[in-house]
């Protein structure tokens, strides 16, 4: 009897064994499926793709990220129907490098289009995003602000049709030295036009201006907005800039800043920043962001309108940020230390994706992960060349792609005043540390280091510069981040300044 009971005991327990690795292996199985179909169910391999440059945009100042303005109601609602990237970094520090960098997926210090020059071109060999989907059939078109984006720099010759705004910036003052800025004004309806006419076949379209970049002349009432009560002399319809680390001044009480105005032929103009001349200074760039949000919004009902929101890609994002006066910086151009910290680097990211859930991830990204991400979005190969990576798993499943994010570029001088002195300057940067390499080079043929290190936890500012510390945990720090720049800078050839 005991022995029956023994026995029944044991074909109960192998019951419930076999129960319990069928409802695993049921389990396992969802889990699978569910993953293959997650996987399958971001691939659109018949999407359109839209994407925006709003070329020196600064993340903090929209209202998606964070900030105390109303000055993006309409880009806010598109990244409410996005997903948003909470930190996404450019490779460099103004348009013409980080914008190929976007369109190639390589590094400045790879594609090597790092100034204006006559010969600054990028190479035909390399493959630009509208070259791989014309390829695939797509109608490509580039409706952009020209200037960094004029076809002789080899990038938006790639496309089926390329239109500047150029001829149409309205600027005050004909002495102003960007009048070659185009606008949004110009570029958006006109790739609305475009797209009534090409709505029906597969395209990539870009959209492009420089409305946001100075000289902020923004148009009424937007002129208004934020500082309408100004009494200063200072003419913005010029751009003011800084070469160099500039310390603050005192003159009667009141603290400036020196400044060179912007103009050619290329003299020193030089004027003083008060801090309310800095305040008004944002204004009115707060100005400009409100403005072409408005433009960008009716841009974004006319995709609507068109019944395209559920075939169509759309990606929104800058190239670079802008300084206003922290560290002593205006701008971000010449040869000067500084053009890195991340009030220049850190840029809006968010893309729309008819398939993908609205959410924001937190993981790093860069510009250059945007090419290989619209590639996997539509299921064409992806090219083992390229030095991003792309988004899917930190969209999909939170996946970390990037423990570090580098950048850098070259600073070529120019044989003008302002700009005398070549230079090189680098990052690496993870969610808690950034260390920032400059190198000049002098005219004696010698070169200058200087380094910044910053723990962005507790210092998200970057005005706390640790580099020299002797904390042991600091030391080994900087010796990790630095060992890790030098081995990223390996792999480039040739990046001395011509």
């Amino acid at each position: 009897m005991k022995k029956r009971k023994y026995k029944i005991k044991r074909v109960v327990k192998f019951f419930i064994f076999l129960i319990v690795i069928l409802v695993l292996f049921s389990i396992l199985k969802v889990i699978s499926n569910k993953k293959n179909k997650d996987d399958f169910d971001y691939k659109c391999p018949d999407c359109n793709v839209i994407l925006i440059e709003v070329t020196n945009l600064m993340y903090d100042h929209l209202g998606m990220g964070g900030y105390s303005r109303n000055t993006s109601p309409n880009i806010d609602k598109f990244a409410e129907e996005s997903v948003v990237f909470e930190n996404a970094f450019s490779p460099a520090s103004w348009t013409l490098p980080s914008g190929i960098s976007t369109f190639t997926s390589l590094y400045p210090f790879t594609h090597k289009v790092v100034d204006r020059s006559l010969n600054s071109t990028l190479n035909p060999k390399i493959i630009t995003l509208a070259d791989i989907l014309r390829e695939n059939g797509y109608k490509t078109a580039a409706f952009t602000g020209g200037f960094d984006y004029s076809p002789r720099f080899g990038l938006t010759n790639r496309f089926d049709v390329e239109s500047s705004g150029e001829e149409h910036v309205p600027r005050e003052n004909e002495n102003s030295s960007l009048t070659g800025y185009g606008v949004f004004a110009s570029s958006a309806p006109a790739a609305l036009e475009w797209l009534k006419n090409n709505k029906d076949n597969e395209f990539f379209l870009f959209v492009q201006g420089f409305d946001v970049h100075c000289p902020y002349t923004p148009p009424q009432p937007f002129d208004k907005l934020y500082d309408p009560e100004y009494k200063g002399n200072i003419d913005f319809s010029y751009c003011y800039w800084t070469f160099d680390r500039t310390e603050p001044k005192i003159d009667r009480g009141r603290k400036y800043y020196t400044a060179v105005k912007s103009v050619y032929p290329v003299t020193r103009n030089e004027v003083r920043l008060y801090d309310e001349d800095i305040k008004h200074m944002v204004a009115l760039y707060d100005g400009e962001i409100n403005y072409v949000d408005s433009v960008l919004g009716e841009f974004l009902d006319g995709v609507k309108e068109m019944e395209l929101s559920d075939n169509t890609i759309i990606i929104l994002t800058s190239e670079h940020g802008d300084m206003f006066g922290k560290h002593g910086r205006f701008e971000r151009g010449g040869s000067l230390t500084g053009t890195f910290y991340d009030d220049v680097v850190h840029v809006p990211l968010i893309i729309y994706h008819p398939k993908l859930k609205p959410k924001r991830v937190n993981g790093l990204a860069q510009s250059m992960d945007i090419m290989p991400t619209v590639l996997d979005f539509l299921s064409i190969p992806i090219s083992n060349s390229i030095q991003g990576k792309g988004l899917l798993p930190l969209i999909v499943n939170n996946t970390d792609i990037h423990d570090f994010i580098l950048g850098g570029s070259l600073y070529n001088a120019y044989s003008d005043i302002l700009v005398n002195q070549s230079s090189r300057i680098e990052f690496v940067r993870s969610k808690e540390w950034k260390l920032i390499r400059e190198e000049l080079f002098l005219d004696n043929n010698s070169t200058e280091e200087n380094y910044e290190l910053y723990l962005l936890k507790q210092d998200p500012d970057e005005l706390n510069d640790i580099y020299n510390s002797q904390y042991p945990e600091i030391k080994k720090v900087r010796n990790d981040l630095k060992e890790k720049l030098f081995k990223w800078l390996q792999q480039f050839d040739s990046i001395q300044p011509k």
